[in-house]
């Protein structure tokens, strides 16, 4: 005989729930056990451990593996040093840093939603309903031509270089202040640098999550030939609370800024940086939260000389997350349709298409089918190859937005998209949802990096533990 009791905060980390069967006292004890989770169809979950990180709207965080999620439930996870998974309750889960890797793209377009969401595929239809998308990690999409607001080809659909860290396997260090933790890059507050060679094109973008505590003062470095990523011939971004700095170092001239931008309400911590740098211009642009702060120009020869890129740490708690390497089109976030609004001044009202050349013409897409887009202007309908087009932005004169929903979830994409949509499930490597966007969808889950829930929520005041 058994009976049924739930773990309170002193006895699981705070954000913990389970239901637990305990032997009755009166019985010899055999010990304490998670019942044994099974799948939809019955069948018994091997427990292992696997890569992925669950984080708490309370700070704490666990690694493991998910398993499942059933909003009315729970979701179930797999702790890394126990023996049986886990029930939580969902409306305690920050995000899941996904253990997720070998996603491929499969296609070269990128689809921008009118409530900030974007998907990646190939753009095979578009009516005046629908625009159709065929995706590796969903089939096809049937999405509401209402809900788009533009369509772009390109670095979407990059490959990317490097993504990590899941450990220290290929990186180098300088003191002992960085180390690798629940596929991140911990930085303790004490000096030290970090770095890893990886294939750096002439255009790149290196991308990462930063969080931190204290007094900021971490630095990115770029195309450095030095391992550990610590002086020699390099560019370094440093962050601060109060602002950007870009400095060139040398070997023979040490460093040199090359600009700075000032961060008048500091540098947020959970900011996504994108840092865009182009060889052949000698231009680093730095991205936060997919808007443009800041380009910098070097006027001198272009200081990087090697493939290393890291972190220097110096002042602060620092946790560096989800870092990727990929190739860049050369074109910058928000960006893509800056020459087509300025050109078409009633933008807002007709479809507008810019060429892979910088031509622009206004119109009306009328039909996107076989590869040709007919494209109605002024004098005539054009035919267009849609391997010309670089970028259509739609009229947004009877655009419409996906409401939100209480058990919204938002997926990041492994290469640059992002999913918002209301979960019915995560089983078997599958998630399962809906939206106002598209209805219906199963996705794959190794489209994603992370899964962030409670999307809507407020996050309770930082907890000041240790990474």
């Amino acid at each position: 005989m058994t009976r049924s009791l739930f773990l309170t905060a002193a006895l699981l980390p705070l954000g913990l729930w389970a239901e637990i069967k305990v032997q009755d006292p009166s019985k010899p004890r055999e010990g304490i056990a998670v019942e044994q989770a099974r799948t939809e169809t019955g069948a018994p979950i091997t427990a292992k451990t696997g890569n992925d990180v669950m984080s708490f709207l309370t700070g704490d965080r666990s690694s493991g593996q998910i398993l499942s999620i059933d909003p009315a439930k729970g979701m179930l996870f797999q702790l890394a040093d126990a023996e049986q998974p886990v029930l939580f309750k969902t409306s305690r889960i920050n995000s899941i840093n996904l253990g997720t890797t070998g996603g491929g793209q499969g296609g070269g377009t990128r689809v921008n939603l009118t409530n900030g969401d974007t998907l990646i595929g190939t753009v095979t239809e578009i009516s005046a309903e629908k625009v159709v998308l065929d995706t590796w990690y969903a089939g096809t999409l049937n999405i509401e031509r209402m809900m788009v607001k533009s369509i772009s080809a390109g670095q979407a659909a990059a490959k990317s270089i490097y993504a990590g860290p899941g450990d220290m396997s290929g990186w180098s260090r300088q003191g002992n202040g960085w180390s690798v933790k629940d596929n991140g890059l911990n930085f303790d507050g004490s000096y030290g640098t970090i770095g890893r060679e990886v294939k750096l094109p002439e255009r790149s973008l290196m991308e990462f999550t930063i969080e931190h505590r204290g007094n900021l003062q971490v630095s990115a470095v770029l195309y450095c030939d030095n391992k550990e990523a610590s002086g020699g011939n390099a560019y370094m971004l440093t962050f601060n609370n109060n602002y950007i700095q870009a400095m060139r170092v040398t070997t023979n001239e040490g460093g040199d800024t090359v600009g700075h931008y000032p961060m008048r309400n500091g540098l947020k911590s959970g900011a996504r940086i994108g840092i865009y740098t182009d060889k052949t211009t000698k231009t680093i642009s730095i991205v936060i939260d997919g808007k443009v702060v800041k380009s910098f120009t070097d006027a001198n020869d272009f200081a990087g000389k090697g493939n290393i890129i890291g972190f220097q740490g110096q002042n602060g708690q620092v946790r560096v997350t989800d870092v990727k390497i990929s190739p860049w089109d050369g074109r910058l976030p928000g960006e893509e349709g800056k020459a087509a609004k300025e050109g078409a001044a009633n933008a807002s009202k007709t479809d507008v298409c810019t060429f892979a050349n910088g031509d622009i013409q206004s119109g009306k897409l009328k039909l996107l089918k076989a590869g040709i887009a007919t494209f109605t202007t002024s004098f005539g309908d054009l035919q267009i190859p849609l391997e010309r087009v670089a970028l259509l932005e739609l009229s947004q004169e009877e655009a419409e937005k996906a409401r939100k929903n209480a058990g919204d979830v938002e997926l990041i994409m492994q290469g640059m998209g992002k999913l918002t949509l209301k979960l019915t499930s995560l089983s078997d490597g599958a998630v399962q949802g809906e939206s106002e966007n598209f209805g219906k969808g199963s996705f794959n889950i190794k489209a994603f990096n992370t899964l962030r829930m409670n999307i809507y929520a407020e996050r309770p005041a930082e907890k000041k533990s240790e990474w």
